[in-house]
């Protein structure tokens, strides 16, 4: 653990800890996103994440929280060990509810086919007690856009690698084909036949 967590003043030295180490870019002209953020949001953790989390907004840094899947030791994630619907009072609650407040990306307007279609309820059976569920749920629809989004960007990343390690494609130049295009010389027999 770093010592400024452990100050007297804490959480209240973080914004001059911070500047000294990386906000200083954002007066430079230089945009911020913290590449992860997140926790348990517990005891201290929870006193940082209420601390940090208003700071970035206030002062526009964009960030990636960790993590949405439950599974994660250390921070645990967006969503209880089932993938329901976090509760009020829960960890998992009260971190979308700190999280609430940022700007995000609204995934529809950049992928307006993913939305998934308006649904009517059918006609209820005879029985009268079967109800209509959608076929995905919201987590499952966040889910899908996330792994579609983090395969794009492993793609690409992987293509800038490809390209660097591989900066020459390789190619046939004119006189290679102009060679393999020549007529080859007929071949003759030059042994003696003993017919």
């Amino acid at each position: 653990m770093q010592h400024y967590f452990e100050a007297f003043d804490f959480p209240n030295n973080m914004p001059a800890v911070w500047k000294q180490h990386f906000a200083f870019a954002q007066e430079l002209g230089t945009p911020i996103v913290i590449g992860e953020i997140g926790g348990d949001y517990n005891g201290a953790d929870k006193t940082w994440q209420d601390w940090a989390i208003p700071f970035m907004k206030q002062n526009g840094f964009g960030l990636f929280y960790f993590a949405l899947n439950p599974d994660s030791k250390d921070t645990g994630g967006l969503v209880p060990k089932d993938w329901s619907l976090p509760q009020q009072g829960t960890p998992e609650y009260d971190k979308l509810q700190a999280l609430a407040g940022l700007p995000s990306t609204k995934v529809f307007t950049v992928c307006p086919t993913c939305r998934p279609p308006p649904q009517s309820a059918p006609s209820q059976q005879a029985s009268g007690s079967a109800t209509w569920q959608p076929p995905i749920g919201a987590v499952d629809m966040v889910l899908i856009v996330a792994v579609v989004v983090i395969l794009g960007v492993v793609w690409l990343n992987r293509l800038k690698k490809g390209r660097r390690k591989g900066d020459k494609v390789p190619t046939t130049s004119d006189e290679d084909l102009e060679s393999s295009c020549r007529p080859v010389p007929a071949v003759t027999n030059t042994t003696n036949s003993l017919d």
